[in-house]
């Protein structure tokens, strides 16, 4: 990584500069090899699945 070290901070979290760094380096490794996504549903069938769950998690619970 370039420029000034930089550290990332989170409530309770918190990233140094050599997490960053390992992080980037996972990146750039994930994306040299990265593969295509391949679709196994049908945009019908995982809109389906999307309004069944919000269907069941907007129901009161018991």
């Amino acid at each position: 990584m370039r420029g000034a070290p930089v550290s990332l901070v989170l409530p309770d979290f918190v990233l140094s500069d050599t997490d960053v760094r390992e992080l980037a380096t996972a990146l750039e490794h994930w994306h040299t090899e990265a593969r295509p996504l391949i679709w196994t549903n049908t945009a019908d069938q995982i809109i389906d699945r999307i309004c069944r769950y919000c269907a069941r998690i907007s129901e009161p619970a018991h």
